[in-house]
């Protein structure tokens, strides 16, 4: 690995566009057929990892992380300029002391999900036919992954909706959809061991059965709801109710509505958002958002186009066309247009400010500091706020103690309920000396004691 290139891709979830009219449900004789396959198909179905984009009013779950490109990555060894609308590169490396003798692109992105999935497909095709690349590795299986089976099947409309079908289910990842669709082009290839995969998974599952671990949690976690519920601090009980209230909630404006009652606690605790630049960015991005009229920006659009039509040469023309019919609906192919939109308006002098219009300008700042919101920061940040907020808002050394005491057992929760996500996963490492048996035994007896001396409230 040492003489290879290494770049790590993130390919980007295209958000629903399309009214409901204008979405044709699939015919049950589609579903049926796909129902009779699936047996055979989902042999080779082992989707990679990682992200999903979606619009300022969606949950942190489903937020994408969406870097944007680094100056020096343009140009490395073998990789075409990636269009942003795929994907972005967040890390790369080539060995300085000796030529590269190879190229690896590690490509992140989210299990099962249609527009991820969607989206890698179009980047595999677009590696394959600008690089050449046509060895794609995925994880779960061990060699070959035998898409021939399926691309030789004799009717290829019937086979690509019934692969497209799949992989919209998450049967299917984007890579094995490219690979029976244009037979030949790229192999799909186990990169896993299956008897050390085994061996770990084993290992992994044996590890999760240590019941007594298991019961000492759940006796603490007993202990802790025993306490009179007057002696928990009164910001736990609202933040606990705040977050059960917004996970509840399936609609988008659920999480607006967890995000602004959390702003109006860290005001009244004086936290300031600036501590957290990725929740400070989407406070940013909603405050956009609410101001952005979408017939405003339009109409600035085609006056700003109007004025400097008679002005474009043809190639220039040719070139705002191009960026308008490849991706007219999707608001990163919107940050691409306006970009040069504003470009050619300031070559040719028709902008009489430097700025975009207002409406113009706002919209695409919008769409720029969206794309700068990652779900797992965003996602770390709010659990980190939530604790400076309990923690600020406590009065005495006792609740402060109780607060932290909470916050470290539920990461011994979620470790043993393998629902930690990276980030908490760190943080539990961060705290980990804390987390002995022997250590949150002692914050207890000494919770305990100091509670029992201060009598009822």
């Amino acid at each position: 690995m040492g003489d290879v290139v290494k770049h790590f891709l993130n390919p980007i979830a295209r958000p629903h566009y399309h009214p409901f009219w204008m979405v044709r449900a699939t015919p049950n004789w589609l579903r049926a057929i796909s129902a009779v396959v699936a047996c055979v198909l989902t042999l080779t179905s082992a989707p990679p990892s990682a992200v999903a984009l979606a619009d300022p009013a969606s949950s942190p779950s489903s937020i994408s992380r969406m870097p944007r490109f680094s100056n020096g990555s343009r140009q490395i060894l073998g990789l075409p300029e990636i269009p942003p609308i795929f994907g972005r590169i967040i890390e790369s490396w080539q060995p300085t002391d000796r030529p590269a003798k190879g190229l690896i692109i590690h490509v992140q992105d989210l299990h099962t999900d249609a527009h991820v999935q969607q989206n890698l497909s179009e980047l595999v095709a677009y590696l394959n036919k600008q690089s050449g690349i046509a060895l794609v590795a995925v994880e779960g299986a061990e060699g070959l992954c035998n898409t021939q089976l399926y691309s030789d099947l004799p009717q290829p409309e019937i086979t690509e909706r019934i692969a497209r079908l799949f992989r919209d289910e998450g049967l299917f990842s984007g890579a094995e959809y490219y690979a029976i669709t244009h037979p030949g082009r790229v192999m799909v290839w186990g990169s896993e061991e299956e008897g050390l995969y085994r061996e770990h998974l084993d290992t992994f599952q044996q590890t999760t059965k240590d019941t007594q671990t298991i019961q000492w949690i759940r006796t603490l976690r007993a202990a802790l709801n025993a306490l009179p519920p007057e002696k928990h601090p009164k910001i736990l009980r609202t933040l606990a109710h705040l977050r059960a209230v917004y996970e509840a909630q399936s609609d988008n404006e659920g999480f607006r509505r967890y995000f602004d009652e959390l702003k109006r606690l860290a005001k009244r605790a004086r936290v300031d958002l600036v501590a957290f630049p990725h929740l400070n960015t989407l406070n940013e991005v909603y405050r956009l958002f609410d101001r952005i009229d979408m017939r405003k920006v339009e109409q600035d659009r085609q006056q700003l186009l109007a004025q400097l039509k008679p002005r474009l040469s043809l190639k220039e023309r040719a070139q705002l066309n191009h960026l308008s019919n490849s991706h007219p609906t999707n608001e990163d192919g919107d940050a691409l247009f306006l970009r040069s939109l504003a470009e050619l308006a300031r070559k040719h002098k028709v902008l009489r400010k430097e700025t975009l219009p207002r409406a113009l300008h706002d919209y695409l700042t919008y769409i720029v500091l969206r794309g700068r919101i990652r779900q797992s920061k965003l996602t770390a940040e709010l659990e980190q706020l939530e604790e400076a907020i309990a923690l600020a808002s406590c009065k005495t050394e006792q609740d402060r103690t109780l607060v932290r005491l909470s916050k470290r057992l539920e990461l011994l929760e979620g470790l043993t309920g393998l629902s930690l996500s990276p980030n908490r996963y760190a943080s539990f490492q961060r705290h980990r000396s804390e987390l002995t048996p022997d250590a949150l035994r002692s914050s207890l007896l000494a919770l305990s004691k100091t509670l029992s001396a201060a009598g009822p409230a």
